[in-house]
């Protein structure tokens, strides 16, 4: 034993309980720099700098009691007053009763560890202070050893009010419990990855907002345990970018979808205007060449009627398309005011009576029921359901139009005698284009009621439809009453 206490290359040294050094080995003279003649007889306290003077009472106590003290690191002051990082190793020397009669103290020194740990600890600093990102760096106890100032930035603190705090003050409090939780899990496989991979993960500032972040967890490992750094980014302005970049590709999808129907549309809007115009032409063609041969006035007479009829006919289509080409565009303007809605009937039917045949049109509106409409607009609805109407009535037969007020809107109803409409298609017939399957012969474009219901709708009523197959319909509309009525 007294072999390996003289080539050891720590310091061995034997001590009263009142602190005076009874033994000193080659290893403590290499250290300290006293030969063991200088200090056997004094105080270990010899050794100690001013603001350590607690140390050897309160170690020596411990000792007394039986305790043995383990890598106590330490500063030591070594002859000429140069101070030295120690770590001292104290057991208690017994006598052979077995009594504790002193202590032996191993002090080994650890000054050139501790100038490469505080190197390192400088590199590392200077390493966390430039990353671009907030770093945090937690120790085994989960306490935060270390913040950069973009940490300082991020979250609203002072580094002096995160270092020492738990990390789990950076965390929401929704979240607080179960991460301690997940911190144990860690440390069990501490390796480099992303945390919380595949999830929404969020942080929390001084001030209490919540912001989502990415976080990458790099373990180190230490004499007390594995520290774990931290590289936290804000991933706010990317989410809101994400977010706008899903809705462009959402209106994209829409688009090209309405892209896709209007070109379905505009296909149906060229067979319907080359069929339905070629028709009307073809025969007023057809009755000219007639009149041209024909030399009876009479028969002149009833030619110029049919070429008449066609042409308006063609004349109509031609407005209902360009009426329906204008709503499509945007470019009808509305000026709503309070309108008469029994004279408006009125002007509806005489514009209308020139395709009414042998119809009649009958009127029921109350004579101080006003309304608040676009009169181009209220015109438009009315005939366009009164031609509708006489298209699909017996000639000749009763149209009816009939209006009442309610609450806050009139309600406008237009019935005809005609053949009606089936269930199944009374969704559709306000579609563009769309003519029912029980009308075969019968011209148009197939935007009339489209039309109406564009109308309708911009000057903010409903309209639909009721009917019975060989009952006739009631196409219904509804405006808002003019606010002296309300």
């Amino acid at each position: 034993m007294a072999a390996i206490v003289e080539s050891s290359d720590d310091a061995i040294i034997g001590k009263t309980f009142r602190g005076i050094v009874e033994s000193w080995n080659p290893g403590a003279e290499r250290i300290y720099g006293y030969s063991a003649e200088e200090m056997i007889g004094r105080p270990v306290s010899v050794l100690v700098p001013p603001g350590h003077d607690d140390d050897v009472p309160l170690l020596l106590e411990k000792v007394r009691q039986g305790e043995r003290v383990d890598h106590y690191e330490t500063v030591r002051q070594a002859k000429g007053r140069r101070l030295i990082d120690v770590s001292l190793t104290i057991s208690p020397i017994r006598d052979s009763k077995g009594d504790i009669v002193g202590a032996s103290t191993i002090s080994r020194d650890v000054t050139e560890r501790k100038r490469a740990e505080q190197k390192l600890q400088n590199m590392l600093r200077g390493l966390v202070e430039g990353a671009p990102d907030a770093m945090v760096i937690v120790g085994a106890d989960g306490r935060i050893a270390l913040v950069n100032r973009q940490t300082e930035e991020l979250f609203g603190y002072p580094r002096e009010e995160l270092l020492g705090q738990p990390v789990e003050l950076l965390v929401p409090e929704r979240s607080q419990g179960r991460h301690p939780d997940h911190r144990d899990r860690y440390s069990v496989d501490p390796k480099v990855r992303p945390m919380g991979a595949g999830l929404e993960l969020y942080a929390r500032r001084k001030d209490g907002s919540e912001f989502p972040v990415e976080i990458s967890l790099s373990p180190m490992r230490t004499e007390n345990g594995t520290t774990v750094s931290a590289a936290i980014r804000d991933v706010t302005e990317r989410k809101r970018a994400e977010r706008e970049l899903k809705r462009v590709l959402v209106r994209e999808r829409e688009a090209a979808v309405r892209l896709r129907g209007l070109d379905r549309l505009k296909d149906e809007f060229l067979a319907t205007v080359s069929h339905e115009l070629r028709t009307p032409l073809t025969v007023i063609s057809a009755l000219a060449e007639v009149l041209r041969g024909s030399p009876d006035r009479d028969d002149r007479g009833e030619l110029l009627e049919r070429i008449f009829q066609n042409s308006s006919e063609m004349g109509g289509m031609i407005e209902q398309l360009l009426d329906y080409s204008r709503l499509e565009a945007g470019k009808v303007a509305m000026e709503a005011r309070c309108v008469c809605l029994r004279d408006a009937m009125v002007r509806c039917i005489d514009l209308a009576n020139g395709t009414m045949g042998n119809r009649r049109i009958s009127l029921e509106v109350q004579e101080e029921l006003r309304v608040r409409a676009d009169e181009r607009a209220l015109e438009r609805i009315v005939v366009n359901l009164l031609s509708n109407a006489a298209k699909f009535s017996p000639d000749p037969s009763t149209i009816r139009i009939a209006a009442s007020a309610q609450e806050r809107c009139a309600t406008v109803a237009v019935h005809d005698q005609g053949i009606g409409i089936a269930a199944g298609e009374q969704t559709r017939v306000f579609e563009r284009f769309y003519q029912g399957a029980a009308v075969p012969g019968k011209r148009g474009t197939g935007v009339g009621l489209s039309i109406v219901s564009r109308y309708v709708e911009l000057l903010g009523g409903e309209v639909w439809v009721q009917s019975e197959p060989g009952e006739g319909s009631t196409f219904s509309f509804t405006l808002p009453l003019a606010d002296s009525q309300r």
